[in-house]
């Protein structure tokens, strides 16, 4: 069983990540964009690297 939390990705969907090991969190499940937008969300090649090398050094699993 995973245990995480809502946590916002403000930042760069790689601070998800760094919040959720603050906790304590095993597992994130991220939103990549806003429900709410009609634009998508144009994430950096730098922190889509940044939140692989988190999620496989940090979590045993994600969810997007």
């Amino acid at each position: 069983m995973y245990f995480g939390a809502h946590l916002s990705s403000s930042g760069g969907i790689h601070k998800a990540v760094e919040r959720a090991v603050d906790i304590g969190a095993d597992a994130v499940q991220i939103f990549v964009q806003s429900p709410r937008a009609w634009k998508p969300t144009a994430h950096p090649a730098e922190n889509i690297a940044k939140f692989r090398e988190l999620r496989e050094a940090k979590l045993q699993g994600s969810v997007a």
